[in-house]
C-alpha cells in the first residue's frame, strides 16, 4: 500500500507546473526508485508462518481446557479468519443449523473494511465441533469473546503448545490450504478468504505455490512436452 501510495504521489508532483529542470529530473529518479521497489516487492518472497494442519489443530483443541480458547480456534479454523477478525465477533454474527451448516458474518474484519461492507463465510462444522460451538453460543448476546488483550495470544499459545513454529496467521493460512488440496477452486477459496485478488490469494497461499483442478489437468497435459523414445519414433515412422 505504501508503495501505491507513493507512485501516485509522484504522478500528482509529475503534473504541477511549478516543478521544472532538476526538479523533474530528481522526481523521475525517485519515481523510478519507487518502482523499482515494487517490482522486488513482488519477485521477493516474504517470510510467510508455517501452515497449520488439521490434526495439529484438532490436537490444540482437544488439549485446551478453555471453552473460549477452543471456540475461537474452531471458528478461525472453519472460517479461514483471522484470529483478530473472530475476536470481535458479536454472537448474533454467527448461526449454525441443524446439520452442522454455519454462516458467520465478519462486519469488523480486515476484509470487510477493504470491501466497505460485512463478508459473510458460510462453512461446515463437524458434529462434535458443532456442538462445542452451540454449547458456548448458548445464552450469549453482545461481544461473542471478551475484549481483553489476553483473547487472541491465548489462542495462539494453544496451538504452539503443539507446534513451537506455528503462529496466530498459521491457522488462516493453513485453513485455506488445506481447502486448496481438498479441491476448492480459486473462486471457493475467495469466498472463504474475501480476497477481491486472485494473485493475492495465490501469494498468500505460498507465493503460486498451489496444486488446483485447474493446475493438476494442465500439469497432465504436459506430458505432450516429453521427448518421444527411439523406439516410439520407430514406431511412427514404420
Amino acid at each position: 500500500k505504501q508503495c501505491f501510495l507513493c507512485t501516485s504521489f509522484c504522478h500528482v508532483l509529475a503534473a504541477c507546473p511549478q516543478l521544472s529542470g532538476p526538479e523533474k529530473a530528481n522526481l523521475r529518479s525517485w519515481r523510478q526508485a519507487v518502482k523499482a521497489a515494487e517490482r522486488l516487492s513482488h519477485e521477493s518472497s516474504p517470510r510467510t508462518p508455517v501452515a497449520a494442519t488439521a490434526t495439529q489443530l484438532h490436537k490444540a483443541i482437544a488439549a485446551s481446557d478453555d471453552t473460549t480458547t477452543k471456540a475461537m480456534l474452531i471458528l478461525a479454523w472453519t472460517t479461514s479468519g483471522r484470529l483478530g477478525d473472530v475476536a470481535q465477533l458479536a454472537a448474533s454474527d454467527v448461526e449454525i443449523a441443524d446439520d452442522g451448516k454455519m454462516r458467520v458474518l465478519f462486519r469488523k474484519s480486515k476484509t470487510a473494511r477493504a470491501k466497505g461492507g460485512a463478508h459473510t463465510v458460510h462453512t461446515t462444522l463437524p458434529k462434535a465441533w458443532s456442538k462445542q460451538l452451540r454449547t458456548f453460543l448458548a445464552g450469549k448476546s453482545g461481544d461473542l469473546f471478551p475484549k481483553t488483550s489476553a483473547t487472541v495470544p491465548k489462542a495462539t499459545e494453544a496451538i504452539k503448545q503443539v507446534d513451537e513454529s506455528l503462529e496466530a496467521r498459521s491457522l488462516r493460512r493453513g485453513s485455506l490450504q488445506t481447502l486448496a488440496q481438498a479441491g476448492a477452486t480459486h473462486e471457493e477459496l475467495m469466498t472463504f478468504s474475501g480476497h477481491k485478488n486472485v494473485n493475492t490469494l495465490l501469494r498468500y497461499l505460498g507465493w503460486g505455490w498451489t496444486t488446483g483442478p485447474k493446475e493438476a489437468g494442465a500439469a497432465a497435459k504436459a506430458t505432450a512436452l516429453a521427448p518421444t523414445t527411439t523406439s516410439a519414433r520407430r514406431r511412427v515412422v514404420a
